[in-house]
């Protein structure tokens, strides 16, 4: 059995160190500067600053003390092995060692100057110095200034120590072929030496100059100055250790063996006068050249009998496992910027309603269909030419190029600078498509178009088999952990981290393997043909016996496909993969189910079918067998795919019945469009959950399908290009005959056709309304998938049967046919790491949950006591409305938060105690004006009455358009989002254009990420995915009783979707009603939408709120009329207007403002837009103002003109917005709502009323900040409280 031995040269001991401090610091400088500008540039001074301090950056906020600790361990064990390694290096060839010391004892001043004690001096000043190091970076600044302070300046003072006195013992070896490799290698170490020596010591006095400057005079930037200085002294610092690299270069590290055998086994270095450069140029005078290799042989100079050495270097091959990897991140990166870049393009007209040339970057993943064009082809498929050949290559090699599609793979890391694209939609749209247009043509060059110098294993073919739907693994786990997120393409640090670091690390590796890779000389026939067997083995490996590539055999053992059917295949496996798998929720959101866990049982049946998809459906058998398992796995999967569509309906879909008028056109009268010829359903169908099963069942058969597909699209015609590759080219090229011509029937161009149309296709189920002709694929995305999904099997049936066919194996071959395809054992631990780390990571970032438990049912059962306590928060809150003046200072604003927070917790004892004498409290509630009397209640009582009063004050909702989670500049804004929501303090948010679960719009559960990061556990996500409808959406903090999500008639335009959830208050049923109407050119649809809403609010009386989106103006006689009244039973109330008319307001004169003149015309010129025109409007709300007297002067204040100010009386809001404009100005969201007071309802639905009753409080919109960048439309907020039943 052999030894097996790994060296490592200790001269990339010194690089790595410096490569992860480097990287370390810098990565926390990027952190810091995201999450903590303000806080890391505040200095006592408060003068501007721009830079921060190591100190402050390393050691004062979270994440950044992590990051700069987690670098600190990593590099410690390679700066000892630094220090330890000079140690050898000067003791042993620089210096005499203890004899010199010995010698030299009776002359103190001699013995300090020797090498010998110079050499112990440096190795105990670095010990020492990383002593300092630990210990101003364990203790930061914020925790102990002062021993921070003083291990950074011991840091500081042994660096300038140690590095002057290794800049001694350099100079006294110039000369020395036991430590330099040549001449030069000394030359250039002394010269850098030098330079970073004097650039430290410049730095460090700068910064003590600013620093001073700073402290006495708060000049501003001198503290910038200062801490600039102080990372320049880092820098030198950091690039002085790495000079150490030309010390160690003859020095290695070698494990499997004991230092005695090491010893025996190393050869000696022998020096070579002429050396390396004999066979180049002549040598000049002083000059010399010596091996910088260490070699080891056994003792019978037969290296390969007992001894196996594993040289580990930066020119060598990385190992197959990391191989894996690399390929799995391209994977994932290309289906993931495939559906963002889709998502993006689809903005623009949805969205900006614009329709420009920028849309056709939506496509730029189809960049491939260029490499028909001969020009293209050649560059594309040839060398990089800004890459010297001299340059690459190693000791033994073949002159080689460096290939083009590493420069693709550069640029498509680079590409994720992306996010920080913030101010366009259209330069955006652009930007999102360099990546996938860079990657899609590196991945195509890579496994279409082989060159002369490509390796050809059956491992790189397993890699090639498995990439695509690793990467779809991967793709559905990262969305898994960041709730249907990648936050590599929307979050700044994870694009720089992962998109950018990683990506190009992942270059890196990919051209280590190209360049270094060795390519088996043993293979036999067919393989011999096309394989390149003239390079030598320079990668780190354990001995195998070679193996015969079985799949490069199959694909050249039959007739070749016609490329368009293997890229209509290809077409519909893409499909596939990016609607059902881009995102693991999607099969979940098509059934009604809650996504998590779903999700991940979705990611790992896919899974399982790729391991076991070799045992299920080998891709070669004899014929009977292959027709039984291949029936077996289409009646999986088809049946499958029905049970999944067609198993349940989650929907109330509205219908309309036969009568004399049917169907209702546009060309339909207005009387003969009416309620009465619509029905709904009532009730849901099936069982979600035996479809979900079916889903899982479809997940595992295409998991299974995914590698023969893959393997008969890529490695067969890969196999076959090699053939045709010109053997005797010095570069990168094909024969003109081996690849046809640009025609329709290639397999790029159909591959992308039917990608493109299939994306079109389901685009179009949903937008239906604005394109024409479009309404042939109305609510036809059931058959789309069926058509997919069934295409892709029925071809890939085709096409595997004529292999089988053409194609006998024997049964060892037949099973090493089925080993050379397995996943290895090391990727499945991986993904089961991985697995592991989601399931662990979604609990432990999981915030606080904010949701009322089901079953507390205190206001039902203690109304009077609960609205007793629920008037003093009331009046508390009331107080604290004083900082909602725009006017107020921060340290008023302060004051009152802290006032509030100290009655509020006063108020809490006196109910916990029952005592209403509570001298703390400023104002108390008597008990007499409730009847009632706390201290008769237990104590558990008083709690439940407490968490009741409080969490019922208020009871309040949000409505937002949230437009697919992307904001006005096509930017992702889900993470702002929950920031604006959160703001609002809203238990009950409705979010309309919320069902982002398609490809179109990224595949993102927009109800599932808000619910997780508010803490708001109960969600209806409204009408499935499936149902074709924009979304509309309800996130609850109180339980959800009943749900019932309808489609509302909509026979002419877009589907429109209505929620209505029974939501349990403490006891309390409120009925809420989350609404979608369509749009305004299809008038038939809103008028059935608007008596649909009036049916439905009349039949389900009580307690209401309603959050929507009418698309009309206020009180619209077409509409409003049937579903809202200020004084009809059954009717909803409209917010806006009783605040307006009812609570009393007044503006604020004392305070100045702009004086809007009166306009002189009110009616719009012919041709102007009317939705948003508050003029028009005006004219057509006289019926709801009437008894007032309107304030003609109540328009937006001009940019530029002062404020005016209006404040409400019995809430103490101050508002900058007329409330009589904030009533007209609404277009598009209402919020309404019902009191469930016995005069406000039916006279018949009396015995079905609440003990309690809605009150409006307040109700606002929010029309500034970053909230109006992040949509279109506003967010309007209701405050609703309770009191007991009238």
């Amino acid at each position: 059995m052999k030894q097996h031995v790994f060296v490592i040269r200790s001269s990339y001991a010194a690089l790595i160190y410096a490569i992860i401090v480097g990287t370390g610091i810098l990565f926390t400088l990027f952190v810091g500067i995201w999450k903590h500008h303000d806080e890391l540039l505040y200095t006592h001074c408060r003068v501007p600053e721009y830079w921060p301090s190591i100190s402050t950056l390393t050691g004062d906020f979270q994440p950044e003390r992590q990051i700069w600790r987690a670098a600190f361990v990593l590099c410690t064990p390679f700066r000892l092995g630094v220090t330890i390694s000079l140690l050898l290096v000067f003791w042993q060839r620089a210096c005499g060692g203890m004899s010199e010391l010995s010698s030299m004892r009776r002359s103190p001043i001699s013995l300090v100057r020797s090498s010998a004690f110079l050499t112990l001096a440096i190795f105990s000043f670095d010990i020492t110095r990383l002593l300092g190091a630990l210990t101003w970076t364990m203790i930061s600044s914020i925790e102990n200034l002062d021993r921070h302070n003083v291990g950074f300046a011991f840091y500081v003072f042994l660096s300038f120590l140690v590095q002057v006195v290794i800049d001694i013992v350099v100079r006294r070896n110039a000369h020395n072929p036991e430590i330099y490799a040549s001449s030069d290698d000394y030359r250039l170490s002394s010269y850098w030496k030098r330079v970073f020596l004097i650039g430290q010591t410049t730095g460090a006095l700068s910064h003590v100059i600013f620093y001073v400057r700073h402290i006495n005079t708060c000049a501003p930037g001198a503290y910038s100055l200062s801490t600039m200085s102080e990372w320049f002294f880092a820098a030198c610092n950091i690039c002085f250790d790495a000079t150490l690299w030309f010390e160690l270069k003859k020095t290695s590290w070698a494990f499997g063996m004991t230092p005695g055998k090491c010893k025996e086994l190393a050869s000696k270095i022998v020096q070579d006068p002429v050396g390396e450069a004999s066979s180049g140029s002549e040598q000049r005078p002083g000059e010399y050249h010596t091996s910088h290799e260490v070699k080891f042989f056994p003792e019978d100079d037969k290296p390969e009998d007992d001894v196996k050495i594993h040289e580990f270097t930066f020119c060598c091959a990385p190992s197959s496992t990391t191989m894996w990897l690399v390929d799995t991140y391209w994977a994932y990166l290309f289906w993931e910027m495939t559906v963002h870049v889709v998502e993006h393009m689809y903005f623009m007209p949805l969205v900006a309603m614009s329709i420009s040339w920028e849309l056709f970057g939506g496509f730029a993943y189809c960049s491939p269909v260029l490499l028909k064009f001969a020009a293209f082809r050649r560059w594309a498929l040839g060398s990089a030419p800004f890459i010297k050949s001299s340059l690459v290559g190693g000791k033994g090699n073949s002159q080689q190029h460096v290939p083009m599609y590493l420069f693709f793979y550069l640029v498509a890391s680079l590409s994720h600078v992306h996010v920080q694209v913030k101010n366009g939609e259209r330069l955006k749209l652009l930007m999102t498509m360099i990546g996938p247009f860079f990657l899609s043509l590196a991945i195509f060059c890579r496994y279409l178009y082989p060159s002369s110098f490509v390796r050809d294993t059956s491992d790189d073919n397993c890699r090639m088999l498995y990439s695509f739907p690793l990467g779809l693994v991967v793709s559905m786990l990262v969305r898994i952990l960041y709730i249907s997120q990648d936050p590599v393409f929307t979050d700044a640090m994870y694009a720089g981290l992962f998109g950018i670091i990683f990506g190009i690390t992942c270059t890196t590796i990919l051209y280590r393997y190209v360049m270094f890779s060795e390519v088996d000389s043993s293979q036999r026939e067919p393989e011999l043909t096309y394989a390149n067997n003239g390079n030598q083995q320079r990668h780190v490996h354990f001995s195998r016996t070679p193996q015969t590539n079985a799949m490069a055999t199959l694909a050249l053992a039959y007739k070749p496909f016609s490329p368009a059917i293997l890229g209509l295949l290809f077409g519909f496996l893409g499909t596939v993969s990016l609607t059902f798998f881009s995102c693991a929720n999607y099969i979940p959101r098509l059934l009604a189910i809650d996504p998590y866990p779903a999700n991940l049982m979705v990611a790992l049946s896919f899974f399982l079918g790729l391991y076991y998809s070799q045992d299920i459906l080998p891709v070669v058998s004899n014929r009977k067998q292959g027709w039984l398992l291949w029936g077996r796995l289409g009646f999986c999967l088809l049946g499958g795919c029905l049970t999944m569509l067609f198993g349940t309906r989650q929907t109330n879909r509205s219908y309309e019945l036969s009568h004399e008028h049917y169907p209702t056109t546009m060309k339909s009268l207005k009387e003969h469009v009416d309620i009465r010829f619509w029905a709904v359903e009532e009730d849901f169908s099936g069982n979600k959950y035996i479809a979900f099963c079916g889903g899982i069942v479809m997940t595992l058969c295409i998991g299974v399908l995914y590698p023969l597909i893959v393997e008969l699209v890529f490695v067969h015609q890969r196999a076959r290009r090699l053939l045709n590759v010109a053997p005797g080219k010095t570069e990168d090229s094909h024969e003109p005959h081996a690849l046809p011509a640009t025609r329709v029937t290639s397999f790029e161009l159909v591959w992308a056709l039917t990608s493109i149309v299939f994306l079109l296709l389901f685009a179009l189920c949903i937008s239906y309304p604005f394109v024409p002709m479009a309404w042939l694929v109305r609510e036809r995305s059931v058959s789309l998938h069926l058509g997919t999904v069934a295409g892709m099997f029925f071809l890939a049936l085709y096409l595997s049967r004529r292999v089988g066919n053409a194609v006998s194996v024997a049964g060892k071959d037949f099973y090493e046919m089925k080993r050379q395809r397995r996943i290895p054992l090391m990727i499945v631990l991986f993904l089961c790491f991985a697995v592991f780390s989601i399931v662990i990571g979604r609990f432990a970032l999981e915030p606080n949950n904010r949701s009322i438990p089901y079953g507390k049912d205190a206001a039902r059962r203690f109304s009077r006591e609960v609205v007793h306590v629920h008037e003093a928060i009331t009046r508390l809150k009331t107080q604290r409305n004083v900082i909602t003046d725009p006017l107020l200072k921060k340290y008023e604003v302060k004051f009152h938060e802290e006032h509030y927070g100290t009655q509020l917790k006063y108020l809490k004892e006196a109910v916990m105690e029952g005592d209403s004498n509570n001298s703390k409290l400023i104002e108390y509630i008597p008990e007499e004006k409730h009847r009632i009397l706390l201290s008769l209640l237990s104590f558990e009582e008083r709690v439940e009455v407490w968490e009741a009063a409080l969490e019922m004050t208020f009871f309040s909702g949000m409505i937002w358009t949230v437009h697919f989670a992307l904001d006005n500049t096509n930017t992702d804004s889900l993470t702002r989002m929950v920031k604006q929501a959160d703001l609002t303090g809203a238990g009950v948010i409705g979010l309309l254009e919320s069902d982002s679960m398609h490809l179109a719009n990224g595949n993102r559960d927009i109800v599932e990420f808000l619910s997780y990061h508010l803490g708001y556990r109960y969600t209806s996500y409204g009408p499935t995915a499936l149902d074709n409808t924009y979304g509309c959406a309800l996130i609850s903090k109180y339980p959800i009783l009943n749900v019932r999500r309808y489609i509302t008639p909509s026979p002419q335009g877009e589907l429109s979707c209505l929620i209505h959830a029974e939501l349990d208050v403490f006891g309390i049923t409120i009925h809420t009603y989350v609404d979608h109407f369509g749009n305004t050119e299809h008038w038939g649809d809103g008028l059935l939408q608007s008596q649909f809403l009036g049916r439905l609010v009349l039949r389900n009386p009580g307690p209401s709120v309603f959050l929507g989106y009418i698309v009309s103006y206020p009180g619209n006689p077409e509409r409003y009329e049937y579903y809202a009244s200020q004084t009809k039973p059954g009717f909803l109330r409209d917010t806006a207007l009783e605040l307006y008319r009812n609570h009393s307001w007044y503006r604020m004169q004392e305070r100045g403002g702009y004086d809007e003149p009166v306009p002189t015309r009110t009616t719009p010129p012919p041709g102007e837009p009317l939705d948003f025109n508050v003029d028009w409007k005006m004219e057509h709300v006289g019926h709801l103002e009437r008894g007032m007297v309107p304030d003609p002067a109540f328009r937006r204040t001009p940019e530029g003109k002062d404020r005016r100010y209006f404040k409400f009386n019995d809430t103490q809001r101050v508002t900058t917005y007329h409330p009589r404009f904030e009533f007209i100005d609404r277009y598009c969201q209402y919020i309404f709502y019902k009191t469930g007071a016995t005069k406000d309802e039916r006279p018949e639905d009396a015995p079905k009323l609440q003990p309690l009753q809605l009150y409006l409080y307040d109700w606002w919109r929010v029309l500034e900040g970053e909230a109006a960048s992040l949509s279109d439309t506003e967010i309007q907020v209701v405050q609703l409280g309770f009191k007991l039943r009238e």
